[in-house]
């Protein structure tokens, strides 16, 4: 059954249906505008990061939540490099709670601002060897240039293990 526009709680109705959408971050009002409007205020969620699989590129936004969609194209991201090296995304809306992919986006945005690293067009970042997954004495991170150089960064500015240098140092 429909929903009459006079219904007081069709607004409410309408305010809910939008959050349920994965694209939707928030909705900030929902007003009836008569005689028969409804008029919705809502933000999307934007997407930050792009993680590149086998099957395609899978966006997220600030958060780490995944938005809808598996991209055959790179869909546009405010950080232009890809990160690569993710398993296991979770469902469209839900957070994408892997250290890894933290630590990929923290250097992704770093990589966005220097403009040492903006100078060698850093076209991916591997995070497959985060927290030594795959091998203790490798670098946690490394960055692949657009022209094929790869550099092992070691691990994310935000570790906790003595030794590390900072960012700008690297």
């Amino acid at each position: 059954s429909g929903h009459d526009m006079l219904d007081g709680d069709t607004t409410e109705w309408i305010g809910r249906a939008f959050l349920e959408n994965p694209w939707v971050k928030k909705v900030s009002s929902v007003e009836r505008v008569f005689p028969d409007q409804i008029r919705v205020r809502f933000e999307y969620l934007d997407p930050v990061a792009a993680v590149k699989t086998s099957q395609g590129w899978i966006v997220v936004d600030e958060d780490r939540v995944r938005l809808p969609g598996l991209w055959k194209k790179r869909p546009p991201c405010v950080y232009e490099t890809d990160i690569v090296g993710l398993h296991r995304a979770p469902v469209a809306g839900k957070i994408w709670n892997d250290p890894a992919l933290a630590a990929g986006m923290e250097l992704a945005r770093f990589v966005t601002e220097d403009p040492v690293l903006a100078s060698v067009r850093v076209a991916a970042i591997d995070v497959s060897n985060f927290d030594g997954r795959i091998d203790r004495l490798r670098s946690e991170m490394a960055l692949s240039t657009k022209s094929g150089c790869v550099i092992y960064w070691g691990r994310p500015s935000s570790t906790d293990k003595y030794g590390e240098l900072t960012q700008g140092a690297k």
